[in-house]
């Protein structure tokens, strides 16, 4: 039996039958996703979307900001820097960010992005901030200590 390679993408699974072909694969993907990455935000964008995220999503894009968008974070150090104890945890709050992401019309890669990396045939999860975010989260001077805090949607 060959191996094949599976990447996860847009909730669908694709195979290639080499690690080149999944490398190239891959960076097509996160190619595609550069220019949602760029995008500037409206005032009324960011708001919207930062009022709505709880706690702990919050905390998790203030990690990823600290980093910058030329960063990927594995999700073993997302993780440790957030304080989740697992992936299904971290899944979780980024799940959360996606939903209020898409529930505003707004492309969660515009937030973060996340790239699936291979190791001895073993997918690795990274993620960074997306530089139009980040900018935004500059203009806005977010987040603030008291956005951080629990009393703040803390659900």
């Amino acid at each position: 039996m060959e191996q094949t390679y599976e990447i996860e993408y847009k909730g669908r699974i694709v195979r290639c039958q080499t690690a080149e072909a999944a490398t190239r694969l891959l960076q097509m993907l996160e190619q595609e996703d550069v220019a949602k990455d760029t995008l500037p935000w409206s005032s009324r964008d960011f708001m919207a979307f930062t009022d709505r995220i709880k706690l702990q999503q919050r905390k998790l894009l203030a990690r990823l900001l600290e980093y910058g968008p030329t960063t990927w974070l594995s999700s073993d150090k997302l993780r440790s820097l957030v304080g989740v104890s697992g992936n299904q945890a971290l899944a979780g709050t980024l799940s959360g960010i996606t939903k209020i992401a898409q529930a505003l019309d707004i492309a969660p890669e515009r937030v973060y992005l996340q790239t699936t990396r291979f190791k001895s045939g073993k997918p690795d999860r990274y993620y960074r901030v997306a530089s139009g975010f980040l900018r935004a989260a500059a203009d806005h001077g977010w987040p603030a200590e008291s956005d951080l805090e629990s009393g703040r949607n803390s659900n």
